[in-house]
């Protein structure tokens, strides 16, 4: 499950967390008490986020992605490249999302069954359209339109899917 305000909520403190995590490991080796999790605080170590690119995820998150929460399904571990994506909608998860990924995590390793409905299946062909209409009007409905055909193919690499994945409508997702 991909939650773009959990993962903005994230993104805010990471670096100050992973330091914290870091700094409280060290000072209480005693307290680690496996090997995976000197590991996990070690690999830890490797990531620290430039602001910037924070700041970007976050402005991106925010105008494509607010409130959104996807869910990803590869119905075939051996071919890992084909998966079905789609849009849940937070207010029908029954026990909540927050509760959801406190349980089982962003990436679960069980199996959940999904039924739902496929809205599109992208070509693994790139077809060439030319859906912009001809510029006319006055000079402020050509400018609107430039702009909204600007939107378009941004909003083709933000929001669209694309081939090998199948966009679907998630209509129950169950253990």
């Amino acid at each position: 499950m991909d939650d773009y305000d959990y993962l903005k909520r994230i993104l805010n403190n990471f670096n100050k967390l992973s330091e914290f995590i870091i700094r409280s490991a060290h000072s209480q080796p005693s307290k680690l008490e496996n090997k995976s999790q000197n590991k996990n605080v070690e690999h830890l170590k490797k990531y620290t986020l430039d602001k910037e690119l924070v700041e970007g995820l976050k402005h991106f998150f925010d105008t494509f992605y607010a409130g959104r929460c996807m869910v990803s399904v590869c119905p075939n571990v051996s071919i890992p490249t084909i998966y079905f994506t789609g849009h849940i909608i937070k207010t029908f998860i029954r026990d909540g999302l927050e509760s959801v990924i406190f349980r089982y995590g962003t990436s679960p390793q069980i199996i959940w069954n999904v039924f739902a409905q496929v809205a599109y299946i992208p070509s693994g062909v790139e077809i060439e359209k030319d859906n912009e209409l001809p510029l006319s009007g006055n000079p402020i409905d050509k400018a609107l339109q430039i702009t909204f055909n600007a939107t378009r193919e941004l909003e083709k690499i933000a929001t669209g899917v694309s081939y090998p994945a199948i966009s679907i409508i998630p209509i129950a997702i169950y253990r």
